[in-house]
């Protein structure tokens, strides 16, 4: 499976490499696939109270997409994908954009941010639109915005 064609390929790469190292470690049993009880077993070992098992059924249940009762490498990374990112990753991704050091990300700042996303042209209308959609009124967008635009 090839993770997402946006962005620079060789982090893609990375990126689906690390997750592999991740679901291999989930997957004690090395049969390719992680099941409900190596997934309870991860979790317990990364908090400090075990998981309420009705939880991880839940969990487990909302990720195993074919029923199979098992998790494959396609179906672990379409979840981990679909979790929010950690507010001190949105923090540090605004401050890297903020280059002005604002507080606020204005135009020209969301301009270079879309482009290192693979728009190559864009419109000063649209730019002006996602601004507004974004950041309301005043054209700039707050972290605080920034976050609300990431699902949480």
């Amino acid at each position: 499976m090839k993770i997402a064609p946006h962005g620079n390929p060789d982090n893609m790469g990375d990126l689906q490499e690390q997750l592999k190292q991740v679901f291999e470690g989930f997957d004690t049993s090395g049969d390719g696939t992680i099941s409900k009880a190596e997934l309870g077993k991860a979790i317990s070992q990364s908090g400090k109270t075990p998981p309420d098992p009705k939880m991880i059924d839940a969990l487990f249940k909302g990720i195993d997409k074919d029923g199979k009762g098992s998790l494959d490498f396609n179906e672990f990374v379409e979840f981990i994908l679909s979790l929010p990112p950690p507010t001190d990753a949105l923090r540090a991704a605004f401050l890297e954009m903020d280059t002005d050091g604002s507080g606020y990300l204005g135009k020209d700042e969301l301009k270079v941010l879309l482009k290192k996303a693979g728009v190559e042209q864009i419109s000063d209308a649209q730019l002006e639109q996602i601004c507004n959609d974004v950041g309301g009124e005043d054209g700039r967008v707050s972290f605080e915005e920034f976050c609300s635009y990431f699902p949480q």
